[in-house]
């Protein structure tokens, strides 16, 4: 099945009725699906078209998880996306002061590529490297990978095909990356490898961004392509330092982990939510939902306690914290409306935190003025048992022992008949065998 539209969608599985049948129950289910667009957006961003851009934008195109956009900086700005990774050819300041500004408060990873005419003014509002030596002109700089790189794998082949690709077109200097960095591609000038990095990562430093010190990486496709025949290498190269960019680092929003324990219904503890408001609402509803499922667990120890000590199994509501549950309930239910209200406010960090959506729309659509909620589903089991029928009745009423009486009358029948259709399956298993010594 292509999933064409987002959001919940049913589907319902039915199969042939066959005369005989001794129940039709379930030969029809209807199930849901929440269909998320979990694709990353990657955002091209340049003040004019230009080969390495189509051909890093041709690199994420293999990559189905990803959504690519082509923008000026200007346009950037005046529809305020938040992309999960930002690949700028040729930042000019001051004209993209702005552009820059609005990265830095989104806190977007950015992947530059930097051009030979890049001028003094944008290398110093930049402020990501520094440039020592400058001559005011271009050089020529192929690159050479770095064997002690080891942030994430690429194959023998890509690492090798990096050797060989054509020289970038690069401003001439000493370029030194503020902060921590990791260099992925040395620089190389005719045999002399330098220290000096071509292409270079920085998750730690003010921006997590990575650098290519020069353009012509549409050059680098070509030469991949006339020497494979394919774009495999260059792909595998982009689409590794895409991924790598796009994962969240700590500090930056939502932050969660795996706990060993299943404490709630997400199997997840938060350790910390960033400042905006849909993420401490979020944690709101996340301490309520684990303030009900703990109560309810104390409650249920209780119960299995008070059975092995009198051999009679307590109902729920006879706890003493049975009306805490209900007020605890009410409370996690209220920001379950508050999040299904807004899905679109919070569909990134439900997505992030692994939630299931299913489970917080059925919690927003519970009353909580009653004890349950009875939904009469069109069964053959409603038409044909009385005992079904008076144990909606009872539950609708609060008619406990109505309830109570009806439910345990309609176990014994569904026993009964359960009973009576093991014994048609053994007999049926005999007709089989007494087949077989007749055709044999």
């Amino acid at each position: 099945m292509n999933a064409a539209k987002v959001g919940f969608q049913p589907y319902t599985v039915s199969v042939e009725y066959f005369d005989g049948e001794y129940s039709r129950i379930n030969n029809t289910r209807t199930c849901y699906v929440e269909v998320i667009d979990s694709r990353n957006s990657l955002v091209f961003i340049s003040s004019a078209p230009h080969p390495d851009i189509a051909a890093l934008r041709s690199a994420a195109g293999t990559n189905e998880n990803y959504q690519t956009t082509h923008l000026t900086p200007q346009e950037l700005v005046a529809k305020k996306l938040k992309a999960d990774l930002i690949v700028w050819h040729g930042p000019n300041f001051p004209a993209d002061n702005e552009a820059y500004t609005y990265i830095k408060q989104q806190k977007l990873p950015v992947l530059f590529v930097i051009p030979s005419a890049f001028s003094n003014a944008s290398l110093s509002e930049l402020n990501l490297f520094s440039l020592n030596n400058q001559r005011g002109q271009s050089d020529e700089i192929q690159g050479k990978f770095n064997q002690g790189f080891n942030t994430f794998q690429l194959s023998e082949d890509t690492k090798n095909a990096i050797d060989f690709f054509p020289p970038l077109v690069a401003k001439f200097g000493v370029i030194n990356p503020k902060g921590n960095y990791e260099t992925l591609v040395f620089q190389k000038v005719g045999n002399t490898v330098k220290k000096e990095p071509l292409l270079y990562l920085n998750k730690q430093y003010q921006l997590a961004h990575g650098l290519i010190y020069g353009e012509g990486v549409w050059r680098w496709r070509l030469s991949d392509y006339m020497k494979s025949k394919t774009h495999d290498h260059f792909n595998e190269l982009f689409l590794k330092i895409f991924a790598y960019l796009t994962v969240k680092r700590e500090g930056m929003g939502l932050s969660v982990q795996f706990d060993k324990r299943i404490n709630n219904s997400f199997a997840k503890d938060y350790v910390g939510i960033g400042n905006p408001e849909e993420a401490g609402y979020l944690k709101g509803y996340i301490d309520a939902n684990k303030r009900v499922v703990e109560t309810i667990q104390a409650i249920s120890i209780w119960q299995q306690k008070e059975f092995r000590q009198s051999g009679v199994k307590p109902e729920f509501w006879e706890h003493e914290s049975w009306d805490k549950f209900n007020e605890e309930r009410k409370v996690r239910n209220e920001y379950a409306r508050g999040i299904t209200g807004a899905y679109e406010e919070f569909a990134d960090l439900i997505t992030q935190t692994g939630m299931n959506y299913a489970t917080i729309l059925r919690q927003a659509e519970n009353r909580d003025d009653t004890k349950y909620i009875v939904h009469n589903v069109n069964t053959q089991l409603h038409i044909e048992s009385t005992n079904y029928a008076d144990l909606v009745n009872g539950i609708l009423k609060s008619d406990q022992e109505l309830t109570q009486k009806s439910y345990n009358n309609l176990k014994l029948e569904i026993a009964e008949n359960y009973g009576r259709i093991q014994e048609c399956c053994l007999e049926l298993g005999e007709l089989k065998e007494d087949e077989q010594d007749i055709i044999s």
